[in-house]
């Protein structure tokens, strides 16, 4: 099991940005080649349900076993080299990547606390999560300190925008991540206090 979940980890870092890269391009080609579209699919046969969903799995576990040994890191090491240097889908493949090994490597959680921020305007607030410090070459030569700051939607959070927000301006809550973004995906439904309250009148105690 431990052996799979390697394959399966080492096909998502692979497999994600050369999957975002081929969508992206298909769109751009199907803006294009739109009028095609319909007899290419009519030519293309029947629909089976849920297959495209177990054929990615496989696919994403033969890429992962292929990416832990030596001669499937060359090819993939050597596939990629050419992914780069092609114009735009290079840049495309890079930027996707780098997101995916950030979040798949990273011993923590990209979002490293749950904080409120003043927003969209003074005396309402929005419940966010920050990611980081905003580096001196980001700040645009501001003296006061800039924290990063993802505000998610409801009830997506994985959209949403950047701020960059004056430390001063950031409260932090005693809240774990988990509970942050489960408020935000039940569109403050699901708080922490009605967690446990949950669990503590739960039957069998």
């Amino acid at each position: 099991m431990r052996r799979i979940r390697n394959f399966f980890i080492a096909g998502l870092i692979v497999f994600i940005p050369l999957a975002f890269t081929v969508v992206f391009l298909r769109f751009m080609f199907k803006l294009v080649d739109g009028i095609l579209r319909e007899p290419v699919e009519m030519l293309i046969g029947y629909h089976i349900p849920g297959l495209g969903v177990v054929a990615s799995l496989i696919l994403i576990l033969l890429i992962g076993g292929l990416a832990t040994n030596l001669i499937g890191k060359r090819l993939i090491a050597l596939g990629e080299s050419i992914i780069v240097r092609t114009p735009f889908a290079g840049a495309v493949y890079v930027t996707v990547k780098q997101i995916v090994d950030a979040f798949i490597h990273s011993e923590r959680t990209p979002f490293q606390h749950v904080c409120l921020i003043e927003y969209p305007r003074k005396g309402m607030w929005s419940i966010a999560f920050v990611t980081g410090e905003t580096p001196a070459s980001m700040t645009g030569g501001r003296a006061e300190d800039l924290i990063n700051v993802f505000i998610p939607t409801t009830p997506n959070p994985t959209s949403g925008f950047l701020i960059l927000v004056p430390r001063e301006d950031v409260i932090y809550l005693d809240v774990p991540v988990e509970d942050g973004l489960k408020m935000v995906v039940s569109g403050g439904i699901l708080t922490p206090e009605q967690k446990k309250t949950v669990m503590e009148g739960s039957p069998g105690e």
